[in-house]
């Protein structure tokens, strides 16, 4: 079919159309099937352009539905609190271990010298240098994990270094902490009455004046260099 038999065609539509609508003057309708054969590539261009906004539209919302499923646009961590402290059961090497959550902790992740001897990891080499309250200078082994498992997510090579036992300053969680690091440039928000650490992408996140009730949202963005 060209270009002239779809323009027919449309104006014997339009005909048909007044017709049922039981419109009695001869004139109107003929005066609206020449309408439409002289506007129906305009029509057309017209009906392509809101197809087009429509798709444009609705386009973003897949995205994000698709970027929700993979944790790209927000990820629900439960917790729990342990020694008054946030703890977050993360899986290393297909061992679930009750971990600290530290942003304090500039690391992605730290694991007790105990637990890097159960569990399989790649030591890179590298070492952090640090000293404690006492002055003494102490030394930390720096180690990349394939996965890390956190709830229904899991994090692909992920680096870390070792949790080095402080006897001036041990540590209240005797398996280590996930650190600011694991969440660089997110959006974090503590939801303490559902027991939940809510992990968002700040270009998408916007917390409503409505949820902020006993919750606290804060970026973890850090820039460290740790030698």
């Amino acid at each position: 079919m060209d270009g002239n038999e779809s323009i027919e065609r449309a104006a014997n539509d339009a005909g048909r159309i007044v017709d049922e609508c039981d419109v009695p003057s001869r004139s109107v309708r003929e005066s609206f099937a020449l309408y439409v054969r002289s506007h129906y590539p305009l029509i057309a261009f017209e009906l392509l352009f809101v197809l087009l906004v429509l798709f444009a539209l609705l386009l973003p919302t897949r995205i994000l539905a698709a970027e929700a499923g993979t944790g790209l646009s927000q990820i629900a961590i439960p917790f729990t609190i342990r020694e008054n402290l946030l703890t977050i059961d993360v899986e290393v090497g297909g061992r679930s271990y009750p971990l600290m959550f530290d942003l304090g902790d500039y690391r992605a992740l730290s694991l007790s010298s105990a637990v890097l001897d159960s569990v399989e990891v790649d030591f890179t080499g590298g070492v952090d240098h640090f000293t404690n309250y006492a002055g003494t200078a102490m030394q930390a082994r720096r180690f990349r994990v394939q996965s890390v498992g956190i709830g229904d997510n899991v994090w692909q090579d992920v680096n870390g270094s070792e949790d080095v036992y402080d006897p001036e300053n041990p540590s209240p969680n005797p398996y280590g902490a996930v650190g600011r690091g694991f969440f660089e440039g997110a959006l974090i928000t503590l939801d303490y009455p559902n027991h939940r650490i809510l992990v968002d992408d700040p270009g998408h996140a916007q917390l409503r004046s409505s949820d902020r009730g006993n919750r606290l949202a804060f970026p973890a963005i850090s820039r460290v260099d740790a030698g």
